[in-house]
């Protein structure tokens, strides 16, 4: 476990991952391997029927954000909530997210290329 609060006057090496997470908790952000696990491991986390309509957004202190497809799948995750929470807790541990927001952002089908 890396110190949370390294002394400003050490300048022996650190490992990148210490500096990194000492970085983002200066900004309010999760540790790096929360970060990683969420955003990496969503569909594995929530399953590939919820990954399809559904993907995180952002994660900043225990707020994950959610985009959904659908407001029939935001009502589904908000019902869902406190289930996936736990889901992610027991997977990713200590500084997961206590608390999501789920945003309807329906997805806009690409332009197709004009055939002429």
């Amino acid at each position: 476990m890396t110190d949370p609060s390294p002394d400003p006057l050490d300048t022996s090496p650190r490992p990148l991952e210490a500096s990194l997470d000492h970085v983002v908790r200066g900004l309010g952000m999760p540790p790096g391997a929360v970060m990683e696990a969420v955003f990496s491991r969503w569909s594995a986390l929530v399953g590939p029927t919820v990954a399809t309509h559904a993907r995180p957004a952002s994660l900043r202190g225990d707020l994950l954000v959610v985009n959904v497809d659908d407001p029939a799948w935001g009502s589904e995750l908000r019902y869902r909530s406190q289930d996936l929470l736990a889901t992610i807790a027991q997977s990713v541990g200590p500084g997961s997210p206590s608390r999501i927001e789920v945003r309807v952002r329906p997805r806009v089908p690409r332009e197709r290329d004009p055939r002429w």
